[in-house]
């Protein structure tokens, strides 16, 4: 009884609000960026920004960029830009010394639960790897 007395104060604190996350893995040629929805609500449209760094003085003839299946399982109605080359995969070609690329995707919260997984970028050098968690409430 006393837990259900908890649960609306919680709620007026905005505990049961969105909240977004920010994470960053840096190699010694990558760097990448990632904000992302840590909580949401189902049905509610969400953004995810991925941002990679060449932090070389060369330039990179190709990054790829996945992102876990299973990290998105919890969404639908996923809009890329810019597109992926294949399910969840971008190719960057031609990364500039120092340049900065960004992944944006909008989506929507659809199933309720916890969906965890990593975002990776990988060059010839080396692989980075973000981990991301989103728990969606009904």
């Amino acid at each position: 009884m006393a837990l259900l007395a908890v649960v609306p104060i919680l709620a007026v604190l905005g505990a049961f609000e969105p909240k977004d996350e920010q994470t960053k893995a840096s190699g010694t040629t990558l760097e990448l960026a990632l904000r992302y929805p840590s909580l949401s609500r189902h049905k509610a449209l969400e953004q995810i920004e991925i941002e990679i760094t060449n932090l070389t003085a060369a330039a990179m003839p190709t990054v790829v960029v996945s992102l876990d299946r299973r990290f998105l399982g919890g969404f639908s109605k996923l809009a890329f830009l810019p597109e992926p080359q294949s399910a969840y995969r971008f190719e960057m070609r031609n990364v500039l010394p120092g340049e900065t690329r960004q992944i944006a995707i909008e989506l929507e919260a659809e199933r309720v639960g916890r969906f965890k997984g990593d975002v990776a970028a990988r060059n010839a050098q080396e692989t980075v790897r973000a981990n991301a968690s989103t728990f969606i409430l009904p």
